[in-house]
């Protein structure tokens, strides 16, 4: 039995119907909604199912995104459930960017936080195509407005919620080659290293970090990763097994490398080449299950499937024979969602830089 509510444009914090589905299917009929408002189930995103629009349902409901008139928890669930159907093939992925360009005023950080994980996956896929540019240009519209109303200063009595959104806005701005943010992120990292400026801690994370502490140490590591420059990624992977980084942090080294489909690569051939020492620092052990899940859940081509079952056959890993199995598994939806909407997200893409 799955309980279900219902809401409308007309007041979206009051149900207007109420029952349990206690079969396969059920049909409802709603009094009194106009042909023009719009219905949402699952007010809340309290019930443990996904809800699938037809593309005008979805159209209708954008306004109410845009100007927040949706509760947010409502505004997060809309999109979480769109971007899950899009992976299982169920919905098409350019719907969910339509949907996802709706919350370019979103002013809820647990909105964005999940919405920017939920983008995140689909870059994983885009970076194997060359549409990658243009997406980056869709997520700078996408985060410009609230990085203009955040901007790069704390402000007086700022609740933390605001000042964790910054990080997150300005990380994913500069990422995607936002001129101002990359210029702006420069000169502050320069006035950091002359010592004229110090950075707020909050910001770091999206330049640079440097502190005895074993944390900052950790941001460090996840930063180091990131750049493109092949041969200074291949020198951050051999730094982060070497003895001046804890064992249990190379990790984030490692993870941050993978965030490129360059640094991907590199890594899943990092992880070969260095087999037998890594499986001897993690000793078989979570960590290592850790390691194995990074370098091989992101890639997009059903080959990386047989090369990587191919290496664990020769080198077994028992910890890590589950993440293994996910990690195929994820690669396949990858490559079925590249080859589902791929041409469809790139007409989309490129008829919106028109």
């Amino acid at each position: 039995m799955v309980p279900i509510d219902i809401i409308s444009s007309a007041d979206p914090t009051k149900s207007i119907y109420s029952t349990v589905l206690k079969e396969k299917t059920t049909t409802v009929t709603l009094e009194g909604v106009k042909p023009s408002d719009w219905v949402k189930l699952n007010p809340g995103t309290v019930g443990v199912y996904r809800v699938r629009y037809t593309s005008e349902m979805l159209d209708s409901m954008i306004p109410s995104v845009k100007d927040l008139t949706l509760p947010a928890r409502d505004r997060l669930g809309l999109q979480n459930d769109l971007f899950a159907l899009a992976r299982a093939g169920l919905c098409s992925t350019v719907d969910v960017l339509k949907v996802a360009e709706a919350y370019r005023s979103e002013t809820d950080y647990t909105v964005w936080c999940d919405l920017t994980a939920n983008l995140s996956a689909i870059a994983v896929v885009l970076q194997y195509t060359d549409c990658f540019d243009l997406f980056r240009a869709f997520k700078v519209n996408l985060f410009s407005d609230v990085g203009k109303r955040l901007g790069w200063e704390k402000l007086d009595n700022e609740s933390p919620l605001d000042s964790m959104l910054r990080t997150l806005v300005l990380a994913q701005l500069g990422s995607s080659g936002h001129p101002e943010t990359v210029s702006e992120a420069t000169s502050r990292f320069d006035q950091h290293l002359a010592a004229t400026k110090t950075l707020d801690a909050d910001l770091r994370s999206a330049l640079y970090r440097t502190s005895e502490l074993s944390e900052e140490k950790v941001r460090i590591l996840r930063v180091l990763g990131q750049t493109p420059n092949s041969e200074k990624l291949k020198s951050a992977l051999q730094f982060s097994i070497s003895e001046e980084v804890r064992s249990q942090d190379a990790v984030f080294c490692i993870a941050g490398a993978t965030s490129s489909a360059q640094g991907r690569q590199l890594s899943w051939e990092f992880l070969q080449s260095n087999w037998t020492k890594l499986s001897s620092m993690y000793e078989g052990g979570f960590l290592l299950a850790r390691l194995v899940k990074i370098c091989t859940e992101n890639f997009a081509d059903r080959n990386k499937i047989s090369e990587i079952k191919e290496f664990f056959e020769k080198n077994p890993a028992p910890a890590a024979n589950r993440v293994i199995q996910q990690s195929c598994e994820n690669i396949e939806l990858n490559a079925a969602l590249l080859e589902r909407d791929g041409d469809a997200v790139k007409a989309y893409l490129s008829e919106l830089t028109k």
